[in-house]
């Protein structure tokens, strides 16, 4: 800074220091940083006593946003908002040096950015820039009507303010930040809590009806998406819903065609998540259903047992902003578990049929061992088979020399036993 040599000089100094505690008090209460970044435009207006001032955002696509400026009364309004950088402009200078930069006389610079700025009226400039949390933000860009207007101090008295941009903005995005990993957090807790319960019921060995009833419950809840289906894929390609939450027009029980293009349909063909964002003008069966119905977007994850493909989680949306990137990460929980209880199920399911098939063979060898009579042990040999098989009828049959066969016994629907 300059030596005060004078009373002006400690007014100036007074009134700066001002201006400084009154932006500092608005950072301070956690004002929003486009009231500080309008307020600090202001303030240098005012005190620098430039024409124009700005303060501009670097964009990691290479341009500039202007978010804040401040004329007096026969200033142009500043250019449009968003722009890309001349490399020849002052912007651009403080872009590549991360240092301050100035122009004396734009009579004498060269570029697309000093003849839009001769149009506009102004004749000098001073950049300085705005470090957040040790990187470059962005420019603060004071400019004046006048030539060489600017005093060898005013780069550092514009630091001063830019200190407080940066302040601001910190304080901004750490807020920000915390915000959204707060929210993060609830919704990971939800999310936790969601797969708990589905979890229980895998270990309490509940059927798949009623699991994949309670995944697509879960789902809508935790995601906060409106139409949520469970399907099984069946052997003859098409697709049958196990589950349905919402009113999608796809019913429990219903059975669809894979034809055209769906979220069902290309899980099937593919085995691998898809994202369909707008359904209109696709065919098939599903399709139609969809241009009807109450969402446009729609996701589907594959639900794999034991290596194969058995079916598909599918959720829709009436808008496409519901369904965030990370919707198919979250939906893999659910997808596990329902495989999961799957596999369970064959294996109880193999494990029975295993044990059903062995008390059978016992029953038989014991008939055998007492020497029961024919026509008693084969009855029993059929009906055992039905059983076992889950058959509507069993006959034993014997081929006679003659070309004619003999039945020795049989069981049907009505001969079982709770027929």
């Amino acid at each position: 800074m300059v030596p005060l040599t004078s009373a002006a000089d400690r007014a100036s100094l007074a009134e700066e220091q001002a201006a400084l505690r009154r932006v500092a008090t608005l950072v301070a209460r956690g004002a929003p940083p486009n009231d500080v970044l309008d307020a600090i435009a202001v303030e240098v207006g005012d005190l620098i006593g430039g024409d124009l001032a700005v303060l501009a955002r670097y964009d990691q696509g290479g341009g500039v946003t202007i978010l804040a400026s401040r004329t007096d009364d026969t200033a142009r309004e500043p250019p449009s908002p968003t722009q890309a950088i001349d490399p020849q402009s002052l912007t651009a200078a403080v872009l590549r040096t991360g240092r301050p930069a100035r122009v004396d006389d734009y009579a004498e610079a060269s570029g697309p950015w000093a003849a839009q700025t001769r149009e506009l009226g102004y004749r000098s400039a001073v950049g300085v820039p705005v470090t957040v949390q040790g990187r470059l933000w962005g420019v603060m860009v004071v400019t004046s009507t006048d030539p060489h207007a600017w005093p060898p101090d005013t780069e550092d008295r514009l630091a001063e303010f830019t200190e407080l941009v940066a302040t601001a903005i910190a304080n901004a995005e750490s807020s920000g930040e915390l915000a959204a990993s707060e929210a993060r957090a609830c919704e990971l807790a939800e999310e936790q809590s969601a797969l708990r319960r589905v979890a229980t019921l895998v270990a309490e060995g509940a059927t798949a009806t009623d699991l994949c009833a309670a995944v697509a419950h879960e789902v809508a809840e935790v995601l906060g998406i409106a139409t949520v289906t469970v399907d099984r894929y069946e052997p003859d390609g098409t697709s049958t819903v196990m589950a349905a939450w919402g009113d999608g027009g796809f019913p429990v029980g219903s059975r669809w065609p894979l034809d055209g293009t769906s979220v069902a349909g290309t899980v099937f063909s593919t085995g691998r998540s898809v994202r369909i964002d707008d359904y209109s003008g696709l065919s098939g069966a599903i399709a139609s259903v969809v241009q009807k119905g109450p969402f446009v977007a729609a996701l589907g994850v594959p639900i794999v047992v034991d290596g194969a493909l058995w079916g598909a989680i599918c959720v829709g949306s009436s808008r496409v902003a519901e369904m965030p990137a990370d919707t198919e990460a979250r939906l893999a929980g659910f997808t596990e578990l329902v495989a999961t209880a799957i596999a369970n199920s064959a294996a109880r399911d193999a494990l029975q049929r295993l044990a059903d098939e062995q008390a059978a063979l016992r029953g038989v060898a014991t008939l055998v061992a007492r020497a029961a009579e024919s026509e008693q042990l084969f009855s029993i040999v059929a009906s055992e088979v039905a059983s076992v098989l889950n058959v509507p009828g069993v006959i034993v049959q014997r081929y006679e020399a003659d070309g004619t066969v003999l039945t020795l016994g049989a069981a049907f629907d009505s001969d079982l036993p709770g027929a």
